[in-house]
């Protein structure tokens, strides 16, 4: 549990200098243990939360990225000039993340967003022509490193290196929050990076498994710290494929108990927003989050779209 905490003095100015010894939880009358403590860049008061709408070009194809494009200027256009939130544009690109800056003013960033998405295209992987077993490493923050096996799979190098780069990415963009006195509401529109999952796949090794769960931990531990909650909003359909069907329980869900049944497809981008606490979208119309609302962001196409109502 992250908790943020404002220490001012008498005069309603904010106390910096401050050390864990120095703060005392206390949880129904009893002391709790401080398992961390980090002072940020402070204010008078606590920042709300910070809104980032994330287009990803790595895994979406060129016709739903035209779509999505528009549809996220709409949402600006009709904001009448006024966001609910502090709100940024990103892109994921063979660069990472990369995001505007923030504003609450509507029209401001339907301007940097058109400078964003300007000669915007799919991304083309560099080995998309290669075929045949293959092993990646995936770099984590912890000095973890996956290696992902594939053989006889069409574009297999491809997978791979959209699955390497957009987790790399989450991660980058994570660890550049921790020091942001405010949690992160990402929407990540798309239905995610491939999963690596199928007949087509090696089965994964006791030592490849290992470094899967190693990453997962810090992922989850940089998701959490940054105080980031991710959001998914895609197509209903990515449930219609054949290895999500079998995955969604039990990834979605709960997560891998253990290190022995660590696999690639717990990284989907469905199961980490769960875990992260944030929500998965189906044809959004609406989007909450605990403390704003966030409405009109039809991102699929009308034949797709179902309405989600927040309270």
């Amino acid at each position: 549990m992250i908790l943020n905490v404002l220490a001012v003095d008498a005069s309603n100015i904010p106390v910096t200098g401050l050390k864990a010894q120095d703060f005392e939880l206390m949880d129904n009358g009893k002391t709790q243990e401080l398992t961390s403590f980090r002072e940020v860049d402070g204010t008078q008061s606590i920042a709300p939360p910070h809104v980032v709408l994330i287009l990803d070009t790595v895994n979406n194809t060129g016709r739903s990225i035209a779509f999505e494009i528009k549809e996220i200027g709409k949402y600006l256009g009709s904001s009448q000039g006024h966001l609910l939130s502090p709100t940024s544009i990103a892109t994921l690109t063979s660069s990472g993340i990369k995001a505007s800056p923030t504003s609450m003013d509507g029209s401001v960033l339907l301007n940097e967003s058109r400078a964003l998405f300007k000669d915007i295209h799919p991304y083309e992987c560099r080995n998309s022509s290669e075929d045949g077993m293959r092993s990646v490493p995936l770099s984590g923050h912890g000095g973890q490193n996956i290696g992902l096996s594939i053989q006889r799979v069409n574009d297999g190098g491809c997978l791979n290196e959209k699955f390497t780069l957009s987790l790399t990415a989450l991660g980058d963009f994570a660890a550049a929050q921790m020091n942001v006195s405010s949690r992160v509401v990402l929407i990540w529109i798309g239905s995610g990076w491939p999963l690596l999952a199928g007949p087509e796949f090696h089965l994964d090794t006791p030592e490849i498994k290992a470094n899967l769960f190693g990453h997962m931990v810090e992922l989850s531990r940089i998701l959490r710290e940054a105080q980031v909650s991710l959001n998914a909003v895609y197509s209903p359909d990515i449930f219609r494929k054949t290895e999500l069907q079998s995955l969604h329980v039990k990834s979605f869900a709960e997560g891998p108990p253990t290190e022995n049944q660590a696999a690639a497809s717990d990284f989907a981008l469905q199961a980490i927003a769960t875990q992260s606490g944030g929500r998965i979208v189906e044809s959004a119309l609406q989007m909450c989050a605990s403390t704003m609302r966030f409405p009109s962001i039809p991102f699929l196409p009308p034949n797709r779209m179902s309405t989600i109502r927040c309270n």
